[in-house]
This record gives C-alpha cells, structure tokens and sequence, in this order.
C-alpha cells in the first residue's frame, strides 16, 4: 500500500479514536449526572441485579405486595385494603378498594349525587393524609355530593377506562370525574414502567390499549402474578414478551461499542420520552391513544346516565408560563384543542394553580393540601353549576 494511503488511514483512524474520546467524555458525564444510556430496562447491571434479586426473595415471603399495592392481572398493580404509612403521610383504602376508610353503600342516599373519580396519582393524592385529597375535600363539604376515590398511584387512563368498565358503572354515579396528570401521555402506549422511565426500577408490568381505526383494543399484561414478573426480568425474557405493542422499546444503539452511536441513540430515545415532543406529535400513537381513550370514557359515562368532566393537572415543571397567555402556548394546548373538537368536557387546571402560587403548592412531584383544597373548591363549584344539581 502506498505510504500516502497508509498516513491518510492514520490519521482516519486518530479522528475517530478523537471522535470517540470526546463522546465518551460527553457519556460519561450524562451518566455521572444520573443519566441512563439505552438499552433501557437492562438488569444485567450488577446493582440492578442485586436490587432485582433482593426483591425476587421479598416477594416469594409476601407474594404479590408492595407497600400500599398489589399485583392484579387486570390492571398491573391496584390499591389494597388496609392502611398505610408513606412519606410519612396516613393511607387507608376501604374494601372496595377506594381511598379512605369510609365504606359506601351499593347506592348513595336520597337526594345524594355520586360522584366517582377516576386517575393516577394526583387522583389518588399522593404526599398528603387522607382527607386532604380534592376528592375527600369535597366529599366532607357537601351534603349533597357523596365522592368515591378511585385513583390509584403510577396509573393511566387506560387502566382507569378497565376499572370503570369493571366497577365504575356499577357504582351508578351521577357524575365521573376523570384525573390526567398532563405528563402521564406516554403511559397509555407503555408496557413496563423501566422502559418509559429509565431511572425508575419498579418491576410494574400494565395492560395497554391499541387503535384499529377509532376502534380501541385491548393489549393485556401477561404475567399471572409479581413474581413472573420478577423472575422474567431475571431471567432477560420479561421484554422479549413485551416488546410487541410497546411503544418504547427498540432504543438499543446501532454499534453498541460506539460512543458516538450511543449517544446518538440515547438522544432519540429521550426525545422520544420528552413530554412536550410527544404533545407536539398529533399524528403519533401516544397522542392519539389517548384522545381515544379520553372519548371512550366520557362516551360511556354518558351512556351509562352519569355527566363526565377530565381534569387535567398540571406537572411540576411545568409553570413557566405567563399567565396572560398560557392558555395559547402551553405544549398540551394540542390535547385541549382535541378535546374541544370532540365536544368533551375538561378542566385546565393550569391557570388555577399558576395563579395561586403554580410550583409553590406542591410537594415533591404532587399537589400538597393546599394545592388540593384549591382543586377541590374549583371542582366543587363545577358540581354545584351543573344544570342537573339544582
């Protein structure tokens, strides 16, 4: 090989040894920082592979629990009876598996409008005592209204869609509340938490569903128990058996010894995951999920002679708007504009919040008391303006 081939190859190849220096300087900071490379939801670390194992043993002593939640092959993981210490916080969930200690009768007393609230973590009231949940403010102010709290922790509307399938509309409410924490859109195409939150180790495996058309179809968990779970991440099957209809899977770089590669994947995959990017994707499989699941509830709760209303509340981060104009620049106002196309009812629970503190009346990622006594006189006065209740 000629020697002006053999220098020019030297030197190709010292700029790309540079090349990949520099990205795995820029690697290794991500990672030092917290970050988390792909392939998600990877055990095969040894700290994560203990803590798994750890976990594995905990389980077969007390099968299928977590602190305040248990394994259920409907939903992934539901609220247990009993009560509950959490952050230092008090949780009790009565029999039906509702927050409070409260027990309701098959149907409320005369002249009492039922309310059922339906949603994730700001539903539930997650970091305050009970009581102190919007749901249970409105239900001790008012005589009138008695207020069933469904929401359960870590969920999305599609496993709150199956328990108003399953429970909701046996309670015969007059009204149906359904809570949407705005950051919880990638939850409704997510399979196996670990792959829509890196950073999170919960082992929490949830039904899905899937459009055929406008047609809603569902994509059930397929594990019987917390254990199989368990053991599948153990054994490295648990995301062979997911990866079908898991929107977040398939983020493993193209040369997994290149740091430049990797990077380049770890980019995409966490703009994949970033919650405005996925408001602005309308045509995307989240956005439109979840459209369709936000019609299908609030078309059932009608059919079945209760007036629906989603809430939608706000995160953490997310008050940075002025709030002269948030209601025109906020990211999910594609998500409002949808909602207002298909004539469903919602609450923008922003501006109500921005105005009387925003970040100020949280805790450490939820509404705290304040904040949820805020929300509750704004629903309350909802309640109260319906043609219906007067």
């Amino acid at each position: 090989m000629p020697v002006r081939a053999l220098i020019c190859l030297a030197l190709l190849g010292a700029t790309l040894l540079g090349i990949e220096w520099h990205y795995g300087r820029e690697l290794a900071a991500f990672q030092g920082a917290g970050g988390v490379l792909p392939p998600f939801a990877d055990h095969r670390s040894p700290g994560r592979l203990e803590a798994l194992r750890a976990k594995i043993e905990l389980n077969r002593q007390e099968p299928n629990t977590s602190p305040k939640g248990a394994f259920d092959q409907r939903y992934g993981w539901i609220n247990r009876p009993g009560n509950f210490q959490e952050q230092g916080n008090k949780y009790a969930i009565n029999s039906i598996g509702a927050r409070g200690w409260l027990e309701f009768a098959e149907e409320p007393a005369e002249g009492v409008h039922r309310v059922i609230c339906l949603g994730d973590s700001f539903t539930y009231g997650s970091e305050v005592r009970d009581g102190q949940d919007w749901p249970s403010v409105i239900d001790q102010g008012s005589e009138e209204f008695e207020v069933i709290n469904l929401g359960v922790g870590g969920w999305a509307l599609d496993q709150s869609y199956l328990r108003w399938q399953d429970q909701g509309q046996h309670l015969e409410p007059d009204v149906v509340l359904i809570g949407m924490f705005i950051g919880s859109i990638g939850r409704h195409v997510n399979r196996f938490r670990p792959l829509l939150y890196p950073n999170d180790d919960t082992p929490a495996v949830k039904p899905r569903f899937r459009l055929e058309g406008k047609q809603l179809v569902l994509v059930p968990q397929p594990f019987t128990s917390r254990l199989a779970v368990l053991e599948a991440w153990e054994a490295g099957t648990l995301l062979d058996t997911l990866e079908e209809h898991e929107f977040f899977a398939g983020d493993r770089p193209a040369l997994g010894w290149s740091n430049l590669s990797t990077l380049l994947a770890s980019r995409r995959a966490h703009q994949r995951r970033d919650v405005p990017h996925i408001y602005a994707e309308e045509d995307g499989e989240p956005f439109k999920v979840t459209v369709a699941l936000c019609r299908a509830l609030t078309a059932e709760a009608r059919a079945a002679g209760a007036e629906p209303l989603v809430l939608l509340f706000p995160r953490k981060d997310d008050f940075v708007y002025d709030l002269a104009s948030w209601e025109e620049s906020a990211y999910w106002r594609t998500l409002t504009r949808a909602l207002d196309a298909e004539s469903i009812p919602y609450l923008d629970l922003y501006g109500l919040v921005a105005a009387a503190g925003g970040a100020q009346l949280y805790g450490r990622e939820h509404l705290d008391a304040a904040g949820n006594a805020l929300v509750a006189g704004r629903v309350a006065a909802w309640l109260a303006e319906r043609p219906s209740s007067h």
